[in-house]
Order: structure tokens, then sequence, then C-alpha cells
């Protein structure tokens, strides 16, 4: 299964670590460092193509993404079932 999180970007749901709301995350002190020491394992930074509009980051083992969708709707993203509403 896999997650759509704006600009054309999938990523695996398995891969996924953890969504956070960047507009409040960015906000708190500690959430800066903990972005902070993200950046310094090196891991790579994926960031939306209009940089004021990112809404949420997404966490994964290989990286970090910063995407222009809500953490809600991703949230409800990866709860439909990919057959939601259909007849198999």
């Amino acid at each position: 299964m896999f997650l759509h999180i704006g600009d054309n970007i999938l990523l695996a749901k398995k891969d996924i670590i953890a969504i956070l709301n960047w507009e409040t995350e960015r906000e708190r002190n500690s959430n800066m460092f903990f972005f902070k020491s993200i950046q310094q394992e090196k891991k790579p930074v994926f960031t939306c193509k209009d940089k004021d509009k990112i809404k949420s980051l997404v966490l994964t083992d290989t990286a970090v993404y910063l995407s222009p969708i809500s953490c809600q709707t991703l949230k409800k993203r990866g709860e439909r079932h990919p057959f939601h509403g259909e007849e198999l």
C-alpha cells in the first residue's frame, strides 16, 4: 500500500514512521531541535515546490518529506482501503 503525500510523491505506508503537523511543530523549540537532529543524520529532506505551503512532515527511515497536505488528510488517506466503496 502506498500513500500520496503531494507533489507526485508516493511512499510505502510500511516505511512511514511518523506524520507530524509542520505548522505546530515548527513553533516548538523541542520539535525544531528534533528536525535539526534529523538533518544532522544526513537524511535527505524533500520539500514541496511551494515552501510557503508546507503543512506536514513525513518521517521515514531513509528521508524526511515536507508535504503540502495536512496530516489529517494524510491520515484519512492512509486509513482508506484501496477498494473502499468498490465491489471486487
